[in-house]
Parts: structure tokens; sequence; C-alpha cells
């Protein structure tokens, strides 16, 4: 939480000059299956993909399957090793935020969600590179018309208003929060 944060501060700080910076939230459908199993993994063939004599037969992962042990480590090395590739550094503090210096990007992953500040030509970049290796979802927030002017990434809100940018907290904090003091 507290890179995603520093993600929408950096963009708020990054107003002024001819690269002004957006946010870009990205998701990748289905992003498990991306990511290549290290381990020799087998799964119980589901009702609705056994065939005759297929009863008591398993199946060996060669993909990632959410829910496994390893699932997300094994995501995590995979699209750590593709921003490399595209000349990301990983971050000193936490591997789950990366920089572009060249392309003055900034980023952070949880999961499958990426949340990025760049300049939107950097931002149009990152998303044909994504396109061309992962099946995404990307909404850029920002002030241009066809931007977002609100979105939403790990339960919290991020909007675009014209007096700068707003970040909204889980709202079922504030609900636990009521229901607790028993106010409301």
């Amino acid at each position: 939480m507290e890179t995603l944060k520093c993600i929408t501060s950096a963009c708020a700080k990054g107003q002024w000059g001819s690269h002004k910076k957006r946010i870009a939230i990205v998701d990748i459908k289905r992003a498990y299956f991306y990511a290549p199993s290290k381990r020799q993994t087998f799964v119980e063939i589901p009702i609705e993909d056994r065939n005759e004599g297929d009863e008591g037969m398993v199946g060996q992962l060669e993909l990632s399957l959410y829910g496994t042990r390893d699932a997300a480590q094994n995501l995590s090395d995979e699209y750590t090793s593709t921003l490399k590739q595209w000349g990301f550094k990983v971050g000193r503090s936490s591997p789950c935020n990366f920089c572009h210096k060249e392309r003055d990007i900034k980023m952070t992953v949880h999961g499958d969600d990426f949340a990025v500040t760049a300049s939107t030509s950097q931002l149009e970049w990152l998303k044909s590179k994504m396109k061309e290796k992962y099946d995404i979802k990307m909404d850029i927030l920002g002030p241009e018309e066809g931007q977002e002017k609100e979105v939403q990434i790990l339960s919290r809100v991020i909007r675009w208003t014209s007096t700068g940018l707003e970040y909204e907290a889980d709202q079922r904090h504030a609900d636990l929060l009521v229901k607790e003091m028993k106010v409301g």
C-alpha cells in the first residue's frame, strides 16, 4: 500500500514540464498461465475435463495454477525477468518495485496488478510491450479526453480531480470502524 501511495505522489509531483505524469493500472488476465511451473505439480483432472477412463487420473502442470504453493513466486519470477529485458531495474527496498530511468517510469506490482506512473507516451510504450507478451487490461488515469477520471486497485480508489489526485482508502475499513464504535 505504501508503494501505491508513492506512485500516486510521484504522479502528483510530475505535473510540471512538458512530460506530465499519468497513472496506469494494468491487470494481466489469467496471469498465472504465463508462469511456467518450476516443480513437479500434479492435479486431479476436473470432472468437466475427464474422458472415459480418466477417473482417478492426474495431470502434471506445465504452467502455474492459481492456488498452488509456488504460483505467486513463479509469476513474480516471470514478470521480473520480462521487465528486466525491457530495461527496468528492480527496487532495492522491495522486489515489487521497478524503475526504468531512461523512460522515467515507476512501477509497483501486487500479484497481477501493476500501478505505473509515467508520461502518456511512455505508458503507451509500456502498453504495447505488455500486449506483445500478455493479455492485459490497462486504464490510464489523467485529465485528457479518453483517460479515466477514477480507477480502482487493491480496493483503493484513485481519482483525478480539478484540484489534484485523491487517494481513497478501502471503504471496508471505515465500515468496520463504524460497526466497532457502534456509531451510525
